[in-house]
């Protein structure tokens, strides 16, 4: 079965599942946007949170001795890197035995740090966790030579879920995939697992290539991998200062970790094979020197997309309503919010920037989701209201962390890798 014609067997397998409930098409019955009232006040406290984040340092530092935390910080003036999340680090230390796959995007962007030798604070943390993570990236094997057949069954083999995608392993793209992996990716005692999800994330990738953004069968195939994220609740604060939370929130929402279970070396070569690494922004932030290598690409990922973003918005908007759009096509309070936040960057000595530029991320999708907006100018972009904003969902609590110099899983990555992928070819990016 070739990759094209297992996302065929995709779309049939979606409508026979339809036809088994008895919904010609189960769908069609949510086209509406979520009750505008509901979706607002959900908007209302994600931007609430986001203002209340600059105080959470306190929340994950409680987990960590006050003297120590103080020591810590003293440490990480000293080696240069003000910015370390040092709670993160605390907390992933002391519970390095019962997150072991969180540890490894941390690790990459602490292994500059062996030689904070002399201050033993920081360093004892540090030390512990390289620990705990050689332990556990000793669990990890390359293939035997007579292996691969075993593996592309073992990874049709898997639960009826987890099959929809990983049904692709019966191609060959996918053993010529798993013969171009350098780095130990399969785990000892479960190497079944470590089939299903490398075939998983290919078939993400062969998804985003082949489908439109925002499809349907493509957002639902998502939702079986990343979760479903249309009707999130609310964000615990926990989540942003904390990466264990934040991949236990993800887990809830229906995220499936044996996407991110490999060693960092592993994940990003399976990455770029699904054609999900990025590219273009690759050595924009690869300042191995802050010993944040992870976590500052991150943040550079996001901040070029946001640009290209804000752009796409204003360039559609201008066409559709003219050039002050801005006055009358934005959510109450939204332009007064823009131009008192240019006022303080230009207060503070900030360049002259176009108002949209100060834009909060929450905007974004409020713009979009506007039923004006939405009708005369992204719904043929976006297709589905409901798919846009789950997006942005899922970039939000990455959005916060990376803001604010968190730790940054593979977890984090997946879900951002992923869904700048998806907008980016959305707007054309």
């Amino acid at each position: 079965m070739s990759i094209d014609d297992y996302m065929k067997r995709m779309l049939a397998d979606n409508a026979a599942l339809q036809r088994a409930a008895g919904v010609a098409d189960p769908l069609e019955q949510h086209r509406s946007l979520l009750d505008a009232i509901n979706m607002q006040d959900r908007l209302s406290e994600i931007d609430c949170v986001s203002r209340q984040i600059a105080g959470l340092g306190a929340i994950d530092r409680a987990l960590v001795d006050a003297a120590k935390v103080a020591a810590l910080i003293d440490t990480a003036r000293l080696i240069g890197t003000p910015n370390l999340d040092i709670a993160g680090i605390g907390a992933l230390a002391a519970g390095a035995g019962d997150h072991l796959k969180l540890l490894a995007g941390p690790l990459d962007d602490l292994r500059k740090f062996s030689a904070a030798g002399d201050h033993a604070s920081v360093h004892a943390d540090i030390l512990s966790m390289k620990g705990a993570y050689a332990g556990y990236a000793d669990r990890f094997r390359m293939p035997f030579h007579d292996e691969m057949d075993r593996l592309t069954k073992a990874a049709l083999a898997a639960d009826p879920l987890a099959a929809h995608l990983a049904d692709v392993a019966a191609g060959g793209d996918l053993a010529t995939a798993m013969k171009s992996m350098h780095s130990p990716w399969l785990l000892n005692d479960h190497v079944a697992q470590s089939a299903r999800a490398f075939a998983e994330i290919q078939a993400i990738g062969h998804g985003l290539r082949t489908f439109a953004p925002f499809d349907t069968a493509l957002s639902d195939a998502l939702r079986r991998s990343l979760g479903d994220w249309r009707d999130v609740p609310t964000f615990p604060p926990s989540i942003f200062d904390n990466a264990v939370a934040r991949s236990e929130f993800y887990v809830a929402r229906g995220f499936n970790p044996d996407l991110t279970e490999f060693t960092a070396e592993a994940f990003d070569e399976t990455i770029a094979l699904a054609g999900l690494d990025a590219g273009e922004y690759s050595n924009a932030a690869d300042d191995e020197e802050t010993g944040l290598v992870r976590t500052n690409r991150a943040h550079d990922r996001l901040q070029r997309f946001e640009r290209r973003l804000r752009a796409f918005i204003d360039r559609m908007m201008t066409a559709e309503f003219g050039v002050d759009w801005i006055k009358h096509q934005t959510p109450p309070g939204m332009l007064d919010s823009w131009k008192n936040a240019k006022q303080a960057a230009l207060a503070r000595g900030g360049e002259d920037e176009p108002l949209i530029a100060y834009a909060d991320f929450t905007d974004y999708i409020k713009i979009i989701e506007r039923n004006d907006n939405w009708k005369r100018v992204f719904a043929p972009i976006f297709n589905r209201r409901e798919s846009v904003q789950e997006s942005f969902f899922r970039l939000f609590p990455i959005r916060i962390s990376v803001a604010h110099a968190r730790i940054i899983t593979l977890d984090d990555e997946m879900y951002l890798r992923v869904e700048l992928h998806r907008i980016g070819k959305a707007i054309g990016d």
